[in-house]
């Protein structure tokens, strides 16, 4: 394995994806600056590069699940989501729950007797 220094260049466009890239550049006074700039963006994509596509496979998971919440929301479906940490009135929601999964069982056991 070599060991020795390489040299590695890159150009930065002249368009808006790079503008970012530009501006923080432009704050370096010296190419030492850029270098390390450089440096130290590699070292910390390659220490959390794991972490990092993990944030974006759950970022678009997230899109995906308020993306259906939407659809259900449009649909007419009226979704309630529980706060565990609530303790108010904690005893009339689960009575209303079990009284409405009541109802859902015998109106589906009702569908299905022939």
């Amino acid at each position: 394995m070599d060991t020795g220094d390489v040299l590695i260049s890159f150009r930065i466009k002249k368009s808006h994806e790079d503008d970012e890239i530009r501006k923080l550049f432009s704050e370096c006074k010296t190419n030492k600056e850029r270098a390390d700039l450089t440096k130290s963006a590699l070292n910390f994509y390659v220490q959390n590069k794991d972490k990092i596509n993990d944030l974006n496979d759950m970022k678009q998971d997230i899109k995906e699940i308020l993306s259906e919440i939407d659809e259900l929301k449009s649909s007419g479906i009226e979704i309630k989501i529980k706060n565990n940490n609530d303790k108010s009135n904690l005893d009339n929601k689960d009575k209303e729950s079990e009284d409405a999964r009541d109802k859902w069982s015998s109106a589906v056991e009702d569908m299905f007797k022939f």
